[in-house]
């Protein structure tokens, strides 16, 4: 800028005395030579030949107990061909292992926040990442729900929000303890309230028993919930309870997670001694397990209905008496 502005005042004449054509011809080749280096001059070139490691993730974050693989990118295979070494700063929130094939896996042990680093064997080469382990509830007594317009006591959650994207945030256990567990609905539900209602095994009252979430299946074929913010090194067991004053209402409940998908079914006429279970179910990646439902292949009631009235959550193992 400064020689544009030497030329642009000689040009006015304000300085003319002071410069010969020799040293304008000078100037001129100065500005040409420095224009064309700021424009074919990339700052970045510099860095082209150099070598680097990269962990793939700036930041990860796990849940406690929970293993997540990380991996690392190189400028060249010769540099991947070396020794390279993984650590964490803080070894009481996270541990962390080499794999065969150079990853790294990381395990949760604590909440908090530490760094990941990746080292070569000669000290030159380095790179970090923050690790996040997040606190999340581990579950060791059930959650029971109910589901209908009907409030009903502790310890049943009452989900009364039958449409679509309606929610329960956090859902306390048998003991009370806010689990930060999560259902929401994935397709509204119609509800229906028919009491009063028969006695069942299970001690469940009428205002647990006798009302429901259900749907026409011909309108609706299938409905459901996710249930989420779980614990994902922890696995569930299902119990699911649904009865209604009618006949031939079978009722199918898909319970899918990260580790299986199973399906069961469930007569829901007149109901009162009868459950479906599904077991030793893991969370997926995003932490939920989905439960679809819609009416069972026996469901020949005029409209196809299927419900669920109540549902027991417990931790891997857990019997309902």
């Amino acid at each position: 800028m400064w020689l544009r502005r030497r030329l642009i005042n000689f040009l006015k004449g304000k300085f003319m005395k002071n410069y010969s054509i020799k040293s304008v011809l000078y100037t001129l080749a100065l500005m040409f030579i420095f224009s064309a280096c700021s424009k074919d001059y990339d700052p970045r070139s510099e860095y082209v030949n150099r070598k680097f490691v990269r962990i793939n993730k700036t930041t990860v974050s796990i849940q406690t107990g929970e293993n997540t693989l990380i991996t690392a990118s190189y400028d060249s295979d010769e540099t991947a061909s070396q020794e390279f070494a993984w650590s964490v700063l803080d070894t009481t929130i996270a541990s962390i292992a080499k794999n065969d094939d150079g990853s790294a896996t990381v395990t949760g042990i604590a909440p908090g926040t530490t760094t990941i680093e990746i080292e070569s064997k000669d000290g030159k080469l380095r790179y970090f990442s923050t690790l996040n382990v997040l606190a999340v509830f581990q579950l060791t007594n059930p959650i029971f729900i109910d589901f209908g317009p009907v409030a009903s006591d502790p310890p049943f959650n009452v989900f009364d929000n039958n449409a679509e994207g309606g929610k329960i945030a956090s859902l306390k256990d048998k003991a009370g303890n806010d689990t930060g567990y999560s259902i929401t609905v994935t397709t509204g539900f119609n509800w229906l309230d028919r009491r009063p209602w028969l006695p069942n095994d299970f001690g469940f009252p009428e205002e647990v028993s006798g009302d429901m979430f259900f749907n026409d299946g011909i309108s609706v074929p299938s409905a459901g919930f996710i249930v989420g913010n779980l614990k994902k090194a922890q696995h569930y067991t299902f119990y699911i309870y649904g009865a209604i004053n009618d006949v031939n209402t079978e009722t199918m409940y898909t319970v899918t997670g990260g580790n299986k998908e199973e399906t069961v079914y469930l007569v829901n006429d007149y109901n009162t001694s009868r459950m479906a279970v599904v077991k030793d179910v893991a969370p997926n990646d995003n932490a939920q397990i989905i439960i679809t439902m819609g009416f069972g292949p026996d469901n020949t009631q005029w409209a196809h209905f299927y419900g669920i009235n109540a549902m027991i959550i417990g931790p891997e193992g857990y019997v309902f008496p």
